[in-house]
């Protein structure tokens, strides 16, 4: 006996977390629009316990309008979650990170990792300040490189040397959320924050900053708190209704600065209208598990626009040994 889940979705060009009742031990991805491209991007997909988080084999249209070609995936394709545990990943090695807005960590092992993954960075003596914070990531190199996908305020001041990165959980069972900050970019009547992982905020929803060392400058908005009026989900941005025209400048901290205390922020309260309600959030279990589906063209989750089906399967049975007949 197996219990099967079924559903579908129309891309919107990014990772898809599909939410299961039951664990999973298969899945089969099909890409309904590029099924009917010949010569395009993959079309079905297929992955089953025993297989590396990240990774899957991929069927991709040749020139023959029928005919399919099978690849693996080394990085980019399924990854099982389980939100209600927060267990950090194994410490892997890391070689180099550039000094840029958007780093670039050189590691010899990207396993696990796909665009949206959370990692945390230790360890690399000569760019301090960009360790110990959560990162989201963007383009994975397969066993070469990640790139940080929130950009900092500015550049470290320095590169980082070897170090290390290790997976951490992107969310918690319980609201509300800490986020760090990276930048906060408009100073004015109103105030744009970004945070270094998706923030996950909404518009009405009351925040509340934590920017206590000089280092990151504008120390006036510390322990101040503001209302959200707008979301941007593009770029990571929230703006608050705090007036911070006569405020210092914002700055992410150079090498030097270390230790410091990185500036976070942390929702706290509703809307008043009953339209947010972050306190109640903060009693109920949001967790659950499933599989991470990842994005772009030839990969599980497809491209913007693109309508994906899939079926998935926990058996009753299974047998992970390997064995020879």
């Amino acid at each position: 006996m197996a219990i099967i889940s079924s559903g579908r979705f129309v891309s919107a060009g990014s990772n898809v977390s599909v939410y299961l009742r039951s664990d999973l031990d298969w899945m089969w991805v099909y890409n309904y629009t590029t099924a009917s491209v010949a010569g395009g991007a993959g079309c079905q997909f297929y992955w089953q316990r025993g297989m590396d988080a990240g990774t899957g084999l991929v069927y991709s249209k040749t020139a023959a309008v029928n005919a399919l070609e099978l690849d693996n995936m080394a990085s980019g394709g399924f990854t099982l979650f389980d939100t209600s545990l927060y267990t950090v990943g194994n410490a892997v090695a890391t070689t180099a990170a550039t000094d840029a807005v958007r780093p670039v960590v050189s590691t010899g092992s990207t396993a696990g990792l796909v665009t949206g993954t959370v990692v945390r960075l230790s360890g690399m003596a000569a760019a301090p300040t960009i360790c110990g914070i959560d990162f989201e990531i963007d383009t994975v190199v397969a066993n070469t490189s990640f790139l940080v996908r929130w950009p900092l305020d500015n550049a470290p001041g320095a590169a980082g040397g070897a170090g290390f990165y290790r997976i951490v959980p992107n969310e918690p069972q319980f609201a509300p959320r800490r986020r760090f900050v990276v930048d906060i970019a408009s100073v004015g009547a109103t105030t744009v924050v970004t945070t270094s992982v998706t923030h996950g905020y909404a518009v009405g929803e009351e925040v509340r900053m934590y920017l206590s060392s000089a280092a990151n400058g504008m120390v006036e908005i510390d322990n101040q708190q503001g209302t959200i009026t707008a979301v941007d989900t593009t770029n990571n941005t929230f703006t608050l209704d705090i007036d911070s025209s006569s405020y210092t400048a914002f700055a992410w901290p150079a090498a030097a600065s270390s230790p410091y205390t990185p500036a976070q922020c942390m929702a706290f309260g509703s809307d008043g209208a009953g339209n947010v309600t972050l306190l109640d959030d903060a009693t109920g279990n949001d967790a659950g598990i499933g599989i991470l589906l990842g994005s772009g063209a030839g990969f599980p989750a497809g491209v913007t626009n693109d309508v994906v089906y899939w079926v998935g399967g926990k058996s009753d049975q299974t047998f992970s040994d390997d064995f020879t007949v």
